[in-house]
Parts: structure tokens; C-alpha cells; sequence
């Protein structure tokens, strides 16, 4: 079964907003990676700033980034805060949605094999939506 997440980002001000909803909502950040800490270098990306995090508060979950300028365009804040991060159970099923969201969508990140142990996407659809398509391998 395929799930949804609302992956927030920040434009460099996630670990103040991660501080101000673990104070509103009493949560915890349960996962929280630095640009710094990634196994790979992101050249112009201040390495302090969070790459990838994740909060858990009572029924409440979302994942959150500082996001970044290129060499990935698309991941960084500008107007559209929001990217919807969908979780694969299988290969074939995030390979099927990757071809049809590339049909008519703009291709941010191809769908490729990644350093957290995923095979991972993110397409803008024709309306602006931006989805991360993430299956992890077992």
C-alpha cells in the first residue's frame, strides 16, 4: 500500500520551524540529516543546513528540508513550499507513475538509485504539483 507525505521546505529556516512545531504541536524530530552529513558533496549548499528531516508529533507527520539552489532546480522554496512525497511499495508501481507523471510533466529529478538506500524521482505535473516518488529497496 502506497502512502502520501507532505514533504515542507524551509529556505533555510527549517531547524527554527522544526523548533516552533515541536513547541505548538509537542513532537519530536525523529530523523534530521545536514547537507554536511550527506555522503555526497552539494557544492554551494550551506553544509549546517538541513538536507532532510523528519517529525512526529499525535497523528501528525511530515518531512522537512532547507531545500537548496541548483544543481537540483526545482527543490528549492521560491512559491511553491510544497512537494508530495508518495512511498512505494513496489518498483513496478513507481516505475508505471514516474512514466505517466514524465508524460505530460516536467522531469526535476530522473528516477534514479540514491545514497539512502532508495530508488527516488520528483516530477512538476502540468499544474504545478511537484511529486517525489521514493520506493525503498530492501
Amino acid at each position: 500500500m502506497k502512502h502520501v507525505t507532505p514533504y515542507l521546505f524551509f529556505n533555510g529556516r527549517c531547524q527554527e520551524a522544526l523548533d516552533y512545531y515541536i513547541s505548538v504541536f509537542h513532537g519530536k524530530v525523529t530523523m534530521r540529516t545536514t547537507f554536511g552529513q550527506a555522503p555526497q558533496v552539494v557544492s554551494g549548499v550551506d553544509p549546517t543546513h538541513i538536507m532532510h528531516a523528519e517529525f512526529e508529533a499525535d497523528g501528525l507527520f511530515f518531512m522537512a528540508s532547507d531545500g537548496m539552489e541548483s544543481p537540483l532546480r526545482g527543490m528549492e522554496l521560491k512559491d511553491d513550499p510544497i512537494s508530495l512525497n508518495i512511498h512505494f511499495d513496489n518498483e513496478t508501481e513507481q516505475k508505471a507513475t514516474y512514466d505517466a507523471l514524465c508524460d505530460k510533466g516536467e522531469i526535476i529529478m530522473p528516477l534514479q538509485k540514491t545514497f539512502w538506500g532508495a530508488k527516488f524521482a520528483q516530477v512538476k505535473d502540468p499544474f504545478g504539483v511537484k511529486w517525489m516518488l521514493n520506493f525503498q529497496v530492501k
